[in-house]
């Protein structure tokens, strides 16, 4: 019974989280949780390339739980860790570990949420929402002066089998 309750809390939750939540929105100054659904994907970019005069980016799709849902999920999936809920407020779940490839529109959106600028330590800072091309984006991967992008998740829009939006998930 207690798991029957603990489920429908949780699906309860997600419902409330996907469709009452306020999205990113670039002229923002604060940060609101971006909604998943059919064509909002949260996952981590393994690798973004060109070949051929297109972009392209490899991913691995992940589970993102705020708030309640991921306190739930956190004490689900670890019981021992004598912590009463999800640290920072946030919880991953990356159990399928395959790869898929997608195409990038040409006109699509970047928008980040934290990278270093200069190559300093010190230009590292939280700028919500910053729009950059995807060429800023493949350079920025490459750069061994930032903080290795394939630890942080994005949601990225698919239509049509192409991406035309990606946005840096913020962890606190």
């Amino acid at each position: 019974m207690k798991k029957i309750i603990a489920i429908l809390t949780l699906l309860i939750v997600i419902f409330n989280a996907q469709f009452n939540s306020p999205t990113a929105n670039a002229k923002e100054n604060s940060y609101h949780p971006i909604p998943i659904n059919a064509d909002n994907h949260p996952l981590y970019i393994d690798s973004i390339f060109q070949k051929n005069g297109k972009t392209y980016i490899t991913v691995d799709y992940i589970l993102w739980y705020e708030g309640a849902a991921a306190d739930i999920i956190f004490n689900e999936r670890e019981k021992d860790s004598g912590l009463t809920g999800a640290p920072d407020g946030y919880y991953i779940i990356n159990d399928n570990k395959k790869l898929r490839t997608y195409e990038v529109k040409q006109d699509s959106k970047v928008f980040m949420q934290y990278f270093n600028h200069s190559g300093s330590i010190r230009d590292q800072e939280i700028i919500w929402n910053e729009q950059i091309s995807t060429g800023k984006l493949l350079s920025l991967f490459h750069d061994s002066n930032n903080p290795s992008l394939k630890d942080y998740p994005f949601v990225v829009t698919i239509n049509g089998g192409e991406i035309t939006k990606i946005v840096q998930q913020y962890i606190p």
